[in-house]
């Protein structure tokens, strides 16, 4: 068990109800803007606790997680529909087509 959590990213987190119960909703509304005190909300953590442990079992920041999810899923969206950039862009949760971009550059390196 201990080799396969080291082998999948994530595992860890997905086995810990609290955390998947966090993934689970920026997955669901990526769109939303999520700081570490509104999802600490939802699963009854202290902002500081759920910080530290999320980057533990996450191995990223929440932002960064949710930064992930967003550019994950613009990414489907430009390659499966002729939906141009800037409406998925806005769908996704990015104020202008620039802001992606920018994401993009910083993120995807």
């Amino acid at each position: 068990m201990q080799e396969t959590k080291e082998r999948i990213p994530f595992f860890s987190a997905l086995t810990d109800s609290r955390i998947s119960h966090v993934l689970s909703a920026i997955h669901a509304n990526p769109k939303e803007t999520w700081n570490v005190e509104r999802l600490g909300q939802l699963v009854n953590i202290l902002r500081s606790s759920l910080s530290n442990y999320f980057t533990e079992l996450v191995n990223m920041t929440s932002l960064q997680y949710t930064i992930f999810v967003r550019l994950q899923r613009v990414s489907c969206l430009l390659t499966e529909t002729s939906t141009p950039l800037i409406n998925v862009a806005q769908s996704i949760g990015y104020q202008s087509e620039a802001a992606f971009c920018l994401s993009f550059k910083k993120n995807m390196r």
